[in-house]
């Protein structure tokens, strides 16, 4: 109802095309959004919610009243993007110089698990991250932070399992390591500080991240409050804002706080004939799985080594993939030496050949069902004696569903204490990334209340009634120019002679909330609200209008407006 009364009144100050008034003059209408206003529609797109209770929660000093003149003024229907803003939201934007991001560290350390193998034994690990060649590739963190750190990033790749722990012995999946190298910066960091396959957490955490990565000059004492507006719109709750700072998602320079930004763009490749890799911006994924990291800064720099690319080799690359590759990022020509040594590498590498397999053991006759079964074929690689077939262990699951569906439900657990089919599953544990919503980094528009102060000077009508009216409307940004002020505006109204036409028009605004009331006096007073209550008594018919109580029969004269108005 409020929006046939809208566009009613507005069809009469612009004509019957509205859209094309809208399309025309965006600008405008949105230079009417305050600063606060701009805040509460970025907030209302980003969480992708009209939740009222959700944005009084970002702003507890803004009424409801204010969320619902926004939605019926038409604000959110306008090219959102001229007037949603991440400034002052998510604060005030301020260039910051380089700093190390999570993904480098990230990239770097699982390099080091994988290509010295360090896995193999937990102590030296843990001995080798408390080294000071260790300390010394990442020059701009001290000792104490980096700690703190891989600490934390090493219980979060149990937790992932990537890291697993086999008696005295630790599994490293090499497979989902580098799946998790290949991820975009947001999934990587979701993945690290939030370790877990749920897919509710997944997405949540996915957009907290997003939205955290645009925190930008935030005073130091305000930084809870500001993760909390980031918390509340993404529907997460990330833990301790402390956890952040340790995770390298925040850092304080200057008294102000903001979030280190993922490099985009990349220097030039340098591949030396040392084998060297020296290169700026981000860490491509595959420099990570076949060269080791020496410095990580603002230049980053890797070597190749034979251990480096024997990971690439178990990984499945080839040395042709992997020359072709090197060639491609890097911005001269590659060493004729290098190209040879991976070659050499790769025939080195296929001299011998190794094939993990699982043995399976029954008796004659199941032996015989189990080879019937047309669908276990592509599964037996071989059949050594009778009833002992060699499996293949990768398909494990593939085949013990086969194995169930024949009715073989009661089948053991596959024996061996380092042996565990399920790091070798196909299927990506990774969720996609939801879509996010792309806004303006800072607000374009400024709010040009000068122009409204000077507008509302110049309503010049001698009515009450219509003067008031026309006050709200340059108020709630529909009358922005003299040439609007000065056109006639049609409302519905009913005068003092009019007792039925008055009385039904009451009734309306009290039924229909998203309507409100403007009355006038004998006298030349206004009224503007919601009706609360209409009833009658011995004296005449009362109302309570905004907390007041009027009487019906002394109203000279009312009408109806879109409550969007007050």
């Amino acid at each position: 109802m409020a929006k046939d009364y809208s566009n009613r009144l507005l069809s009469t100050l612009y004509g019957d095309d509205l859209d094309e008034f809208y399309r025309i003059n965006s600008l405008e209408i949105a230079s009417n959004a305050t600063d606060e206003e701009g805040e509460i529609i970025t907030a209302s797109l980003l969480s992708g919610s009209r939740d009222k209770n959700m944005m009084k929660l970002i702003f507890p000093s803004i009424r409801e009243r204010k969320i619902e003149n926004l939605a019926e003024r038409g604000l959110f229907s306008l090219d959102s993007s001229l007037i949603a803003s991440y400034y002052p939201l998510l604060g005030k934007d301020v260039d910051v110089e380089w700093s190390i991001t999570l993904s480098d560290v990230v990239k770097a350390t699982l390099s080091l698990i994988c290509i010295k193998e360090l896995y193999l034994n937990e102590r030296r690990m843990r001995g080798f991250f408390t080294s000071a060649s260790y300390y010394a590739l990442f020059p701009s963190l001290d000792a104490e932070k980096i700690d703190l750190l891989t600490d934390k990033l090493l219980a979060n790749l149990y937790e992932l399992k990537i890291l697993e722990k086999e008696g005295r012995r630790l599994r490293f999946d090499k497979k989902k390591a580098f799946e998790l190298c290949f991820l975009d910066d947001i999934r990587l960091a979701s993945y690290i500080i939030f370790p877990s396959l749920d897919e509710w957490v997944r997405k949540r955490s996915f957009y907290f991240i997003h939205l955290l990565k645009k925190l930008k000059g935030i005073e130091k004492d305000r930084i809870k409050e500001y993760v909390h507006r980031v918390s509340v719109i993404s529907a997460f709750q990330p833990g301790e804002v402390e956890e952040l700072f340790t995770f390298l998602l925040l850092k304080e320079d200057g008294g102000l706080v903001f979030s280190p930004s993922d490099e985009k763009s990349s220097g030039p490749v340098l591949i030396s004939s040392d084998y060297s890799i020296t290169f700026e911006g981000p860490t491509p994924s595959l420099i990570a799985a076949l060269a080791e990291p020496e410095r990580i800064d603002r230049v980053k720099a890797y070597r190749i080594s034979k251990e480096g690319i024997l990971n690439a080799f178990s990984l499945s690359y080839t040395d042709k993939e992997l020359i072709s590759y090197l060639e491609s990022v890097s911005d001269f020509s590659l060493s004729e030496t290098l190209s040879s040594r991976i070659g050499i590498w790769q025939k080195e590498y296929s001299r011998i050949s190794l094939e993990r397999a699982l043995v399976l053991r029954t008796d004659e006759k199941i032996a015989k069902v189990l080879k019937s079964l047309p669908e276990m074929g592509q599964y037996i690689l071989e059949e050594i004696a009778d009833g002992i077939f060699i499996m293949d262990s990768m398909a494990e699951e593939e085949w013990r569903a086969i194995l169930k569906n024949a009715s073989f439900d009661m089948l053991p657990p596959t024996k061996g204490p380092e042996f565990n089919y399920s790091c070798y599953s196909t299927s990506s544990p990774f969720i996609e990334l939801p879509s996010f919503s792309e806004l303006n980094e800072e607000r374009r528009i400024p709010y040009d209340g000068k122009r409204r102060n000077s507008l509302l000077s110049k309503v010049s009508e001698k009515e009450p009634m219509l003067r008031l009216i026309k006050e709200m409307m340059i108020s709630s940004g529909i009358i922005f120019s003299e040439e609007q002020l000065k056109k006639q505006i049609g409302f519905e109204s009913a005068d003092a002679f009019s007792y039925m036409d008055k009385h039904r028009l009451l009734e309306k605004a009290l039924k229909d909330k998203s309507l409100a009331a403007v009355v006038e006096n004998h006298s030349g007073k206004t009224a503007v609200g919601k009706i609360e209550m209409l009833e009658s008594f011995e004296d005449g018919d009362h109302m309570i209008l905004s907390h007041k109580v009027l009487s019906v029969s002394r109203l000279y004269r009312c009408a109806l407006l879109p409550a969007s108005f007050l």
